[in-house]
C-alpha cells in the first residue's frame, strides 16, 4: 500500500475513492497473471446489461477501467512486472472497452447483424502497437464494407463519446480520430477502397509509416485485418 501511495497520486486517488480495491487489486489470483480480453470483455458485458440507461453505464465503465489500471499498476509498482506485460494488459483493457461501446452502439440502435458485421474500428499509435502506457491517447480509424450507412460515422462517434465524455466518474481515453484519411475533412467512417485508395496515391510519408502500427481491435475484426495487412505489406 506504502509503495503504491508514494508511486502514483492517479493510483493513490483510486484507493481513497475506492478502497475496497485494494484487496481485489492485490489478491494472488489477480495480481499474478496478465489480462485476458476475453475475460475481460465479458466482464464489462455483464456491468452493461446490469448497468440500463447510459449515464449509468459510462460510470459503471470508467469505475472498471480504474479498477483494472490499478492491478496493471500494482503488479507493474510492486512485482517488477515487465513493460511489454504492463503495456499489453494496458492495451488488452483499452481495446476491450472500445469493443464493449460499439457492441452497446449496435444493440442500442437495433442495428442488424449486417451493419454490424461491415465495421470495424482500427487503431493507430501505441494501441495499434499493443504499447499503450499509462496516460496514452487512443487514435481510432473506422472502415466499413460494402454500401455506405449513416450508422457507420455515427457508430464511430458514439464510441468516442462513450470513452472520452466526463461523467461524475470522470472520463475513460481521449480519443483521436484525426489520423483517418484526409483527418478532419474527411469522414468518420471510411470505406475500404475509399481508404486503400487513399493510401496508395494521396498519403503522405507520415500517413503511410503510421500504417505500420495499424490493427484491427473491434467490431469486423477480419475485415479490418485483411485491409490492414494489405496495407503494411
Amino acid at each position: 500500500l506504502l509503495s503504491i501511495f508514494a508511486s502514483s497520486q492517479f493510483l493513490a486517488d483510486t484507493l481513497v475513492g475506492n478502497p475496497g480495491f485494494f484487496d481485489w487489486a492485490t489478491s494472488p489470483e489477480n495480481l499474478n497473471r496478465a489480462l485476458r480480453r476475453p475475460e475481460v470483455e465479458a466482464g464489462l458485458r455483464t456491468l452493461s446489461r446490469a448497468s440500463g440507461e447510459r449515464t449509468a453505464w459510462l460510470d459503471a465503465l470508467r469505475v472498471y477501467r480504474r479498477r483494472e489500471i490499478l492491478r496493471i499498476g500494482t503488479r507493474d509498482i510492486c512485482l517488477g512486472a515487465p513493460i511489454g506485460e504492463v503495456t499489453g494488459d494496458l492495451s488488452v483493457l483499452a481495446e476491450s472497452c472500445v469493443e464493449t461501446a460499439l457492441e452497446r452502439f449496435w444493440s442500442e440502435t437495433g442495428a442488424g447483424a449486417d451493419l454490424a458485421g461491415r465495421f470495424c474500428v482500427l487503431a493507430f499509435g501505441k494501441l495499434g502497437g499493443g504499447e499503450l502506457n499509462y496516460s496514452s491517447d487512443i487514435a481510432l480509424l473506422g472502415v466499413y464494407d460494402g454500401p455506405s450507412d449513416p450508422a457507420f460515422a455515427t457508430a464511430l462517434a458514439r464510441v468516442r463519446e462513450d470513452l472520452s465524455a466526463h461523467t461524475s466518474e470522470g472520463y475513460a481515453y481521449r480519443v483521436d480520430l484525426r489520423l483517418r484519411p484526409h483527418g478532419r475533412s474527411g469522414p468518420l467512417a471510411q470505406p475500404l477502397a475509399s481508404a486503400a485508395a487513399y493510401y496508395a496515391t494521396t498519403a503522405a510519408l507520415w500517413e503511410i509509416q503510421a500504417l505500420l502500427k495499424l490493427r484491427p481491435i473491434a467490431g469486423a475484426i477480419e475485415i479490418g485485418r485483411a485491409r490492414s495487412e494489405e496495407h503494411t505489406s
